[in-house]
């Protein structure tokens, strides 16, 4: 008869093998296996043992109990972004001992082989790749992280849901889940569930998935147990059906969703994990499923569209290719002079942004600027520059994410009637001005001056159902073939525009394509030709032209650019947008107005009989 204390050790025995063995039976056939037996490159010269690279049940490491391999002592460059700082999120400032366990063989500065115990002695196994004797992991594998962990997603960072705006899924994932899911450790408490660690997301005992992941991660599904991105379910990134691989599995940009902008490990767009850099991310070097240049021929469907020839082919073009000045969020000071950027995300949210542009007579921002930044103006009851801005996210208004930097919310606008402080020449209390933030005071234009198939031609100009404008309406892609991205990226028309606009005193060789930009809205018969619409008339006081339409009389008769007398965005002193002569030019001195004409004063009336000149309506204002 045996003893009962040997029957209980044996016991034990049996029981502990059985919590051990499927661990190894996981482990053994994927790279974590470092034995000679293993399948990787990276592996022992002779060490048959599996889970002595990692533990041993003696003379253990006295930090952590039963952990066998040599702990870094480095320090660790630490994950830290703007956006997370600036919301007053805790970053922590070292790694925990959990996570070293990990980075000692991972940040490479420690030999992969340094163990406390091999058969009752410390030791350091000899190691070899491929034939060729190593110590530390080599920079060229994909699991070196190395010292540096600004490029990597954060650890021994808590999981804190007590902080706004960081989007993290509520509650928290547990400490102690089943096997398969995502796990906080401790500490904890307050609003704190937790830190996220490395064996938090990875299980280094089984690759069922992909990169030693506790769950599958298609459709971001890992990714998703933690952020919860604001109407991300909708946006064209989680809808797409283009298709896109990843080594997390599926086959199309919605299932690779996270990762197909995101690199969780040694991205190249720090700091906020991108798989490249800033626009480079977007590009997606020679995908055809993104925004590079590697796409010739759209297909809906199938792939993305090219924006990336759009910016570095064009002439004019939003400063996209700046680095290392876009900030999150943008402040007055990011954004301003020497500080001039453009990125993607200025004016695109990747987690909401959805198919479709603004509709025309509408200046609601479309679906491509869904959960965009932007500034709303204060423009109080002055005309001019507004008094201050209050950021909105998301925005209303599509002119809302221009004038983060075309306005005087920043710095290094161009100042002036003409210039480029677009709050101030937009404001409704202007005497006149494009209708981009409010309805336009040139009110009762008859519906025949518009172009057909614009909105205004239908609706007509009352000030109640007066359409409005964006800024999209006039600056775009100068082409438009299927090909062809929309929006202000770049064009070969100077100031950004979509067609051409004569910006001299008189056009030259075809008013319907040197002005074509203003035909686009306002009726070419009308303006060029005499069609009924307009309200001026020539022919009173000497102006000349015999009582034919002014517009025909100037446009078309003596070849006058329709800048030559009007503005574009807005004045601060006239009303129809009467543009004064000044250091960019124009002719016109002084303007009057009553019930039945009135009269322009202008240098090139001099040779016609008069520096000033009267006209009447052709029907009441």
């Amino acid at each position: 008869m045996r003893p009962r204390g040997l029957r209980a050790g044996v016991a034990l025995f049996v029981l502990l093998q059985g919590l051990v063995v499927p661990a190894q039976a996981g482990i053994v056939a994927t790279k974590h296996n470092l034995s000679a037996s293993g399948p990787g490159q990276v592996k022992a010269v002779s060490e048959q043992e599996v889970c002595v690279f990692c533990h041993t049940p003696h003379n253990a490491n006295p930090a952590v109990p039963l952990w066998n391999h040599s702990q870094t002592n480095a320090a660790h460059t630490m994950y830290s972004s703007d956006y997370l700082t600036d919301k007053g999120y805790a970053m922590p400032a070292s790694v925990n001992q959990r996570s070293k366990l990990c980075l000692s063989c991972h940040d490479g500065t420690v030999a992969l082989g340094s163990v406390y115990n091999v058969r009752g002695q410390a030791a350091t196994i000899a190691v070899q790749r491929s034939g060729a004797p190593i110590t530390t992991m080599p920079l060229d594998v994909a699991g070196y992280l190395g010292t540096n962990l600004t490029n990597d997603h954060p650890v021994s960072i808590g999981y804190n849901t007590g902080v706004s705006d960081i989007e993290l899924v509520t509650p928290a994932p547990p400490l102690f889940p089943a096997k398969g899911a995502v796990k906080l450790y401790p500490p904890s408490g307050g609003t704190v569930a937790g830190t996220v660690e490395c064996t938090s997301c990875h299980d280094p005992h089984t690759d069922t998935f992909p990169k030693f992941l506790v769950a599958s991660n298609l459709n971001a599904g890992l990714c998703r147990t933690c952020h919860l991105k604001t109407n991300f379910d909708g946006s064209i990134h989680a809808t797409s059906s283009v298709p896109f691989t990843t080594i997390y599995g599926g086959t199309t940009v919605a299932q690779a969703a996270c990762v197909a902008c995101h690199k969780s490990h040694s991205g190249a767009g720090v700091p906020y994990i991108l798989e490249r850099q800033e626009e480079q991310t977007c590009y997606n070097g020679t995908s055809t499923s993104c925004h590079g240049s590697s796409i010739t021929t759209y297909q809906s469907g199938v792939t993305g569209r090219n924006i990336q020839s759009t910016f570095e082919g064009k002439a004019v073009r939003h400063p996209v290719e700046t680095s290392g000045k876009h900030r999150n969020v943008d402040t007055p000071g990011t954004l301003g002079l020497g500080s001039r950027h453009a990125e993607c995300y200025d004016c695109h949210n990747p987690h909401q942004a959805q198919p479709g542009l603004h509709t025309l007579g509408s200046n609601l921002a479309g679906n491509a600027l869904k959960g965009a930044r932007g500034v709303s103006p204060n423009n109080g009851g002055s005309p001019g520059a507004p008094a201050s801005f209050t950021p909105v996210f998301p925005v209303t208004f599509e002119y809302e994410v221009c004038l983060k930097c075309h306005s005087n919310y920043t710095t290094g606008y161009v100042t002036g009637n003409d210039g480029g402080n677009l709050a101030a020449l937009f404001n409704p209390n202007n005497p006149s001005y494009h209708p981009v933030e409010g309805v336009g005071k040139n009110l009762g234009i008859q519906a025949s001056a518009f172009a057909s198939g614009t909105p205004w031609t239908s609706a007509g100009y009352n000030g109640v159902t007066s359409p409005n404008v964006t800024c999209t309406d006039c600056h775009g892609n100068d082409t438009t073939g299927p090909n062809d991205p929309v929006g202000p990226h770049g064009s070969n028309v100077p100031r950004l525009l979509k067609k051409q606009f004569a910006a001299s005193t008189y056009w030259s060789a075809s008013a319907s394509a040197e002005l074509a930009l203003c035909f686009s809205c306002h009726n070419y018969e009308v303006y060029y030709n005499g069609a009924a619409g307009s309200r001026f008339q020539c022919g009173m006081g000497g102006m000349g032209g015999g009582g034919i339409a002014g517009h025909q009389n100037h446009v078309k008769n003596r070849k006058i650019s329709c800048y030559d007398c009007h503005a574009v965005h807005g004045r601060t002193d006239n009303k129809h947008l009467i543009r004064f002569k000044d250091s960019s030019g124009g002719e016109i001195t002084a303007y009057t107005e009553n019930s039945t004409g009135g009269s322009c004063t202008a240098n090139c009336h001099g040779g016609m009989g008069g520096g000033t000149k009267t006209y009447s309506l052709a029907y009441p204002r």
